[in-house]
């Protein structure tokens, strides 16, 4: 499954405005620089029967979100619901937090480096 942005109208209009009508430079900032196609490089989405929603999107939606101080699953769903939000990361309906906490369980579990002294952490990766 391979990533690829959608482009926002510049054209913005009272009914077409909404609050995250600045995302759009910074979609094209992530598009401009490959980062897409770096993540999907690095991060593979496997298609399976029910897969509907690539790792890379899900990961610029995390990183999006991060910008705008939103760090609970339900906000993340309610920001993939904005129409904006769906065109730029070409998705056809929102990502719901169910969907977010597996997918970003299973990152987790790839393995994680821990630097520093963290608490109950140790050095070196998870194992999954």
């Amino acid at each position: 499954m391979e990533f690829k942005t959608g482009k926002a109208d510049k054209n913005f209009t009272e009914e077409r405005l909404t609050s995250y009508t600045g995302l759009t430079v910074v979609s094209r900032y992530i598009q401009a620089q490959g980062i897409g196609s770096l993540l999907d490089g690095l991060f593979p989405t496997t298609k399976q029967n029910v897969t509907k929603f690539s790792t890379t999107q899900i990961m610029i939606a995390v990183v999006l979100v991060s910008l705008l101080d939103v760090h609970r699953m339900n906000r993340i769903e309610n920001f993939t619901c904005n129409p904006l939000v769906q065109h730029l990361l070409n998705l056809k309906e929102d990502i719901d937090q169910d969907t977010l906490a597996v997918r970003l369980k299973v990152l987790g579990q790839k393995g994680a480096t821990v630097y520093g002294n963290q608490e109950g952490a140790a050095n070196g990766y998870r194992k999954p």
